[in-house]
């Protein structure tokens, strides 16, 4: 899943971060959840960091699933359904063997995530994430 960061400003935003963070106020005892430190995130150009032109946008990745049948076996597909899409997990290499600690299993999960430019201008956005025990099946709602 992705979302457009509209840069709205008069001139352009270079060198743009953006981070994820889990909030615990959804959570339910016993939900796999991933950890809750800021995870950065991969714009889809498979950078880290993003330049996006003024009254333009850029798209950045944020959450994944697939066939858990397709992950080699590997315990993870049992109890986590969807990724952060942090450098890490979205590399091509490793899209097939995501970290643990950044997926999410079933369930309803609330996250906010902060877009920072390299002059310190930043905008930020809490969704919500409904992930069922169907990999295709996530689904991710603006908030505030």
């Amino acid at each position: 899943m992705r979302i457009a960061i509209e840069n709205t400003g008069g001139g352009p935003a270079e060198h743009c971060d953006a981070k994820l963070r889990v909030s615990n106020e959804m959570v339910i005892p016993g939900t796999s959840v991933p950890s809750f430190e800021p995870k950065i995130l991969v714009w889809d150009t498979e950078q880290r960091y993003e330049d996006i032109g003024a009254n333009n946008f850029a798209l950045l990745n944020v959450v994944f699933s697939h066939d858990p049948a397709i992950r080699d076996g590997r315990d993870v597909r049992i109890t986590k359904s969807a990724f952060i899409a942090t450098p890490h997990n979205i590399n091509t290499t490793n899209i097939l063997h995501p970290r643990v600690e950044d997926g999410f299993g079933v369930g309803r999960f609330r996250f906010e995530v902060v877009v920072r430019a390299k002059r310190g201008h930043s905008a930020s956005a809490v969704f919500r994430l409904d992930v069922e025990a169907n990999w295709d099946t996530i689904s991710m709602e603006l908030v505030t």
